[in-house]
């Protein structure tokens, strides 16, 4: 679906310097219409990129099976660890 396929009621959300909002940016239609001038932290102005107005950091999930593959790992490299001490004990 589109974003100009979403429909629904438009909310505003007046938010402050270091607000943050966390939601599913893929399934819920968003945008930022406008920044108010003065707002922003002093640093802002030297370390925005030009004609930049806002920041933004994504989070993703990653996919369940990386921590299981994670942990697999993590036991069988303390597995050859604990082979290669017992080997060097004999």
């Amino acid at each position: 679906m589109r974003l100009s396929e979403r429909n629904g009621k438009a909310r505003t959300i007046v938010m402050k310097s270091g607000d943050a909002v966390f939601f599913d940016g893929g399934s819920v239609a968003h945008q930022v219409t406008r920044m108010l001038p003065g707002t922003a932290p002093a640093w802002w102005e030297g370390a925005k990129v030009p004609n930049g107005s806002r920041c933004v950091i994504v989070f993703r999930e990653k996919e369940e099976s990386f921590y299981t593959n994670k942990i697999q790992r993590e036991r069988k490299q303390a597995g050859k660890q604990e082979r290669s001490s017992s080997a060097r004990s004999d």
